[in-house]
């Protein structure tokens, strides 16, 4: 379609002139017109390519006033047609924005070529604006705060996402200098950092900001960044400005805290479980090893009078065991494995109770307060367990505050744990945010070292210049093996709290069946024992014989098979190791049940019952006696087992 051209012209036979000459060159004339009022109702009509405006018009407008409506409305370009070539003709017909100028008289092709060069000026111009209003919108619409400057790093851009980033409007930013708007310092230390749009600017190379650096806003806000400065060059080649693409890293950084925080939970856990298992596999072990001990003690002591002259060496001995004991079951403790009876508690009348022994074992320079909430919500636990959680912690407590004396609080009470509470505990990535009984230990000793803090629960590790360093680690398997929580928050110099998290009981426990008396009981029959350890054996039987049994003693389940399968034996029961090579408890059992379903059996293990019999679904679950034993725990549970 060829152009349009609107000719303005007070003079008809020029206006007539013109026209043909522009239909001559191939423009189409869409109407002339002899004043300013005229033309404008003309060209809102018909919006041409072009107007031709005569400078002097009839009416009450000029060519002047006239151009300039036209452009401000309708951005249509107008070239001036006139005899005045006055300077302030000229100055004013400049002010209007016209595209061309043209004195009559004027030669044809000197009014062709002003035509094409402004129809073709205007269409760059238009496409030009076009792009600007695309690029406008376009970086308007990222999400990253982008900032132009020139060439003396003065801003000439901001885009909605720089506005809410810096706290600048656009209108008042511009020309300033880019480190007035978007300061940058370490997010850390607080130092000032660098623009890099200055670098970009002196190298021509883009630069990306460093690790760890935030703006300082308008409103003094830090705000954790990353991004880059680019260089703008010209068609020359030339850096004219650099443009700054910044990145909001809030939600980054705490979705990367986050992840950091699953991955500690997860390492933790691992180390926790590897370390779980080692433990539980040595106390394993040891118990065998020391049931030999106790239950050879037992036996020679049975054979002795009261006043036998070996009767000292043999408590000794005894004792030493039993210590021996103690630590392996806080071994099995830190795996979170230990000889749990769970059952309803109060938890504050246990920790009373517990506080009145402790007040007594502690330098009496250290005083313990105690904070107990009244009326707790049953929480289900072993009573034993946290007796030795709350003593580890207080005497760990009276250690830290050391001689010069201090002060111990102990208390219980309700509290809502949130997410975030829950996620700087340890053991707690799975507890659901909610209402938890909780127990603080606070002490205002000496505190614990950053470096040592991330430490504390691990086995042996200890900051003391005596001791085994297991306290904690028990702790830590206590609260494990109760699926609760520990939180510890420590200062140096200014003392400790641990605080765990306990959840309630969801329903009450049966209570545990009351020990029964041994003193005078015999037994009759045959009991089976069932071990692949020799000094396990040799002691069961010992005892059970004195008891009154009659015993066969085998090591291995093929073997307990064929003594039950042969009736001449008339086996009563049988005493049967869970953890055998070739043919372990839990096979051995499955077999004798069918021989015999009736027979009674009591399973003993070094491991803890739920660990031991956790897995076990081939029938009805039997007794359990847990490794090392004596003459009176194994007189307990055959009487229990066999119902007498």
């Amino acid at each position: 379609m060829k152009p349009q051209i609107y000719l303005v012209e007070d003079e008809p036979a020029i206006a007539t002139l013109l026209a043909d000459r522009l239909e001559a060159f191939g423009y189409g004339v869409c109407g002339a017109a002899r004043s300013g009022e005229t033309a404008l109702e003309a060209v809102s009509a018909y919006h041409p390519d072009l107007v031709l405006m005569d400078i002097g018009l009839a009416g009450d407008l000029d060519g002047i006033e006239t151009a300039q409506s036209i452009r401000q409305r309708w951005d249509i370009p107008v070239v001036f047609l006139t005899s005045h070539g006055d300077e302030d003709t000229v100055r004013r017909a400049r002010t209007a924005g016209a595209f061309g100028y043209l004195t009559k008289p004027f030669e044809e092709n000197e009014l062709h070529a002003t035509i094409e060069t402004v129809l073709h000026r205007h269409s760059t111009e238009q496409r030009i604006r076009s792009m600007e209003r695309w690029l406008t919108d376009t970086l308007s619409s990222i999400g990253d705060a982008v900032v132009a400057t020139d060439v003396e790093g003065r801003v000439t851009f901001l885009n909605p996402a720089a506005e809410a980033l810096t706290g600048w409007r656009r209108v008042e930013a511009t020309g300033r200098r880019i480190d007035e708007i978007q300061p940058l310092v370490h997010e850390e230390t607080g130092a000032a950092v660098a623009s890099p749009s200055a670098a970009a600017l002196a190298s021509g190379l883009v630069t990306s900001l460093e690790e760890h650096v935030a703006i300082r806003n308008r409103h003094q806000a830090l705000i954790p960044i990353d991004g880059t400065a680019s260089p703008i060059r010209d068609e020359h080649g030339r850096t004219s400005g650099v443009v700054v693409v910044l990145r909001d890293r809030t939600e980054a950084k705490a979705a990367e805290a986050e992840r950091l925080g699953l991955e500690r939970k997860l390492k933790e856990a691992q180390k926790l479980e590897s370390l779980g298992a080692m433990a539980g596999g040595i106390a394993h072990g040891f118990n065998n090893l020391l049931t030999g001990v106790l239950g050879s003690i037992s036996a020679v002591r049975a054979s002795l009078s009261p006043d036998s002259p070996h009767e000292p060496e043999l408590r000794l001995a005894e004792d030493c065991a039993r210590r021996a004991a103690a630590l392996c079951e806080q071994m099995l403790a830190y795996s979170g494995k230990g000889h749990f009876q769970a059952r309803p508690l109060d938890l504050s009348t246990l920790v009373r109770e517990t506080a009145q022994v402790l007040g007594a074992s502690i330098d009496s320079r250290i005083t313990l307060e105690v904070d107990l909430a009244a009326n707790l919500p049953a929480m289900l636990g072993d009573s034993g367990q946290i007796h030795q959680l709350l003593s580890n912690l207080v005497l760990n407590a009276a250690e830290a505050i050391g001689p010069q004396g201090g002060r111990i609080r102990v208390a219980t009470g309700t509290a809502y744990a949130t997410e975030e509470d829950l996620a700087a505990t340890h053991l707690a990535p799975s507890m659901p945010a909610g209402l938890y009984a909780y127990l603080d230990v606070h002490d205002d000793g000496c505190g614990i070292a950053a470096d040592s803090l991330a430490r504390i629960f691990d086995p042996f590790y200890t900051t003391k210049f005596t001791g085994r360093g297991l306290g904690l680690s028990a702790v830590l398997g206590i609260v494990r093996g109760h699926r609760a929580a520990i939180q510890v928050q420590s200062q140096l110099g200014r003392g400790t709290r641990f605080r765990i998290y306990f959840p309630y009981a969801a329903e009450a426990a049966q209570s545990a069946r009351p020990k029964l008396a041994s003193s005078a009981w015999k037994g009759h029959g045959t009991i089976l024992v069932v071990d692949d350890e020799e000094m396990v054996r040799l002691p069961a039987q010992r005892i059970l014989k004195r008891l009154g049994f009659d015993v066969i003693a085998v090591g291995s389940g093929s073997e307990a098979i064929d003594r039950v399968a042969d009736p001449a034996n008339h086996i009563r029961m049988a005493l049967l190791d869970w953890r055998m090579p070739e043919m372990d408890g839990a096979e051995t059992l499955a077999v004798l049940r069918q021989i015999d379903p009736q027979l009674p059996v009591l399973v003993m293990s070094g491991y803890t019952e739920s660990q031991t019999l956790s897995s076990f679904h081939d029938g009805p679950t039997p007794a359990f006696m847990a490794k090392p034993f004596g003459v009176d725990l194994l007189t307990e549970k055959v009487r229990q087992v066999l119902g007498e």
